[in-house]
């Protein structure tokens, strides 16, 4: 079972919302891959992957806003900490230490809840 579901209550209700889908899924997952094996892994990833992007957006959510802005803006729309600095209006060095704090509250978040963050900050390779 993946870190995301070990709690009763999330695995129920991931199972109440996901599981009607998860025919029409495979369905498509066969006309794009066209192996049944291929599919069946395609239609795995995308669930997990979808756990996976509401605890993150439910984690980053809980972030004082300050940390979450810089996050957004380095992490996911891939801007320089010069463009970051720039589009808040301060320094680089304060981008620099939002960032760092920001991503280690993410990563206290994730562990929080019980999800292990597999690519948050060093470990994405971000630096």
């Amino acid at each position: 079972m993946h870190a995301d579901t070990d709690s009763p209550g999330r695995w129920e209700a991931f199972q109440a919302e996901a599981m009607p889908h998860v025919d029409r899924l495979f369905r498509h997952a066969m006309w794009l891959e066209r192996n049944r094996t291929e599919a069946e892994d395609l239609v795995q990833e995308t669930l997990v992957h979808r756990l996976t992007d509401e605890d993150m957006l439910a984690a980053l959510a809980r972030l004082p806003e300050r940390q979450q802005q810089v996050i957004l803006l380095s992490d996911v729309e891939e801007m320089t900490y010069k463009e970051v600095a720039a589009a808040l209006g301060v320094p680089i060095g304060t981008v620099m230490s939002r960032l760092h704090r920001g991503r280690e509250l993410l990563r206290t978040e994730l562990a929080r809840v019980g999800v292990r963050p597999q690519a948050i900050g060093r470990e994405s390779g971000v630096p």
